[in-house]
């Protein structure tokens, strides 16, 4: 395979989507370290209005619950809006 191809490979993996627990994610880490990507992301899943998360959470499965209905989105970024139940967040 050609290196320099690969050179520039980016990825991404999104946390908190059900099932996801603290092990998992850091088990994600792990494997994306080994990669020896160009460049790696963590995005938390969001649970936008009308999707398929969206509703999962609504009715607490996988833990997950809804935090609030309002949607703060400044800089492309969503904030405050579902609690998994095995992911740890800023309160520990």
């Amino acid at each position: 395979m050609d290196k320099k191809r690969w050179d520039r490979a980016c990825r991404g993996f999104i946390i908190g989507l059900p099932g996801d627990d603290e092990a998992h994610i850091l088990k994600d880490i792990e494997f994306a370290s080994e990669l020896n990507l160009f460049s790696v992301t963590f995005p938390i899943a969001v649970p936008f209005p009308g999707t398929e998360l969206r509703e999962m959470a609504s009715r607490n499965e996988y833990g997950m619950r809804i935090l609030s209905n309002n949607w703060i989105i400044t800089e492309n970024r969503v904030t405050g809006s579902l609690k998994a139940k095995n992911c740890r967040g800023k309160e520990g």
